[in-house]
């Protein structure tokens, strides 16, 4: 009986570890705090990718403000970045519902100021980095 028990104890222990490792692989990305607004990066994004981002965003309350909680994503494959933008999810129900004039503009403000010229994908998402749209810039 004895042995019964810590071999579950065993199986409990390596079950509990693979559910954190499950859970840290299918994250967002690591994560850098702005106030109450965060950004992920993963892929080839950097520390300093995501950085610059959330200082953009923080500057002149452009996305970032102290009274919200917004979270954006960052994510690099070879030399495209793509950006993700968590809307709130009661307004937005479908793709349809997204104003794109008042996205549009921002793939290539984010390439010009953030990451030096290279193609910028702007991805509206739900708060679960999931797209609704995608917008591009021209590079």
């Amino acid at each position: 009986m004895k042995q019964f028990l810590l071999n579950m104890q065993s199986l409990l222990g390596l079950c509990i570890l693979a559910s954190f490792t499950m859970i840290a692989c299918n994250s967002y990305g690591k994560k850098l705090s702005f106030g109450k607004n965060e950004v992920y990066y993963k892929g080839d994004a950097t520390e300093a990718d995501a950085q610059k981002l959330g200082s953009y965003l923080k500057e002149g309350d452009k996305y970032f403000d102290e009274h919200t909680a917004f979270a954006v994503q960052v994510e690099r494959h070879g030399s495209v970045y793509t950006t993700r933008l968590v809307v709130d999810n009661t307004k937005i129900k479908s793709a349809s519902d997204i104003e794109e004039k008042r996205y549009e503009f921002i793939p290539e403000e984010l390439s010009k100021n953030v990451f030096n010229g290279l193609p910028v994908t702007v991805e509206i998402t739900d708060n679960h980095f999931r797209p609704l749209k995608s917008f591009r810039n021209r590079s």
